[in-house]
């Protein structure tokens, strides 16, 4: 048996005409669902640039402006990949919720038509041919309802949802192989919804897209957790960077105490000879007037 791979972008689903939200095999079908680090500043004047930030953390606010700046730019991208994160963990969930609703419906309308006695809601089916679901490395495969005396029309396509093995459909020879499919009425007709007996027992765990959607899911919440976090440190960061940068410069200091050489000069009297104190008028020794 000839096997296909799925080109991509193909839609993939289950059932015929119309019903669930999830694309199928057949156009108009059942089915819409397709089957950065900062080092530690350093007292010198350069520091490793990230994002632009070079220039050295100086007393001076060049270098603050341009760590201002690379923190401003890593918060925009931290913010553009939570959001891509969020969107793919929404939308995955959506997905799921989806096949879940799916499974249900297509387990209840197999139900219904395993109790119908007189056999008027089963039809015999052709598979047409078979294809492997991308995402979740299940198969799915497309099948021609064989119409029977009272139906509106006499052939019908349809698919099924991805939820088999390649070995399930091992003997599942294309144009020759007959199934039997579960329809949502007794008359077949071109909104008639159907789906394979064979589905019977398979859960929404096994369905190929939902368990893509699961492998989405996850990495959605990683992309959202981290780069949220890293988009909170920038913001944090960048208020903090601010604030700094609103601090006056203190201009250089001298003190007695340092190495720095003094400029004031001792005085004397002109008469005696004493020291005299610095602003003295009169000298303390012999009374002589200080001329300034």
């Amino acid at each position: 048996m000839q096997k296909y791979i799925m080109p991509s972008g193909r839609i993939v689903g289950g059932g015929s005409r119309i019903g669930s939200a999830r694309s199928g095999g057949f156009s108009g079908g059942s089915s819409t669902r397709v089957g950065g680090g900062f080092g530690a500043p350093r007292s010198t004047v350069v520091v490793a640039p990230i994002f632009g930030m070079g220039g050295g953390y100086r007393s001076g606010g060049y270098g603050r402006r341009n760590t201002m700046s690379g923190l401003g730019i890593l918060c925009v991208i931290s913010i553009i990949i939570a959001i891509i994160g969020a969107v793919m963990l929404f939308g995955s969930k959506s997905t799921m919720e989806r096949c879940e609703s799916d499974n249900l419906k297509y387990s209840a309308m197999i139900a219904k038509a395993e109790a119908n006695q007189t056999n008027a809601m089963t039809r015999d089916a052709k598979v047409t041919a078979i294809w492997e679901n991308d995402k979740g490395g299940k198969w799915w495969y497309e099948y021609e309802i064989i119409g029977v005396a009272g139906d509106a029309v006499t052939k019908l396509p349809g698919y099924t949802l991805p939820v088999y093995t390649v070995m399930e459909l091992a003997d599942y020879e294309e144009g020759v192989k007959i199934v039997r499919v579960a329809i949502n009425g007794t008359v077949l007709n071109a909104n008639t919804d159907s789906i394979p007996l064979d589905f019977k027992g398979k859960k929404v765990t096994d369905d190929g897209d939902y368990i893509g959607a699961q492998g989405t899911k996850t990495f959605g919440t990683i992309l959202l957790a981290i780069f949220g976090v890293i988009a909170v440190l920038s913001i944090l960061g960048s208020i903090g960077v601010f604030s700094f940068m609103k601090k006056p410069v203190d201009a250089p200091s001298t003190d007695s105490n340092t190495n720095t050489t003094s400029t004031t000069k001792d005085v004397y009297c002109a008469y005696c000879g004493a020291k005299l104190e610095p602003g003295a008028t009169k000298c303390p020794n012999c009374g002589g007037i200080v001329r300034q």
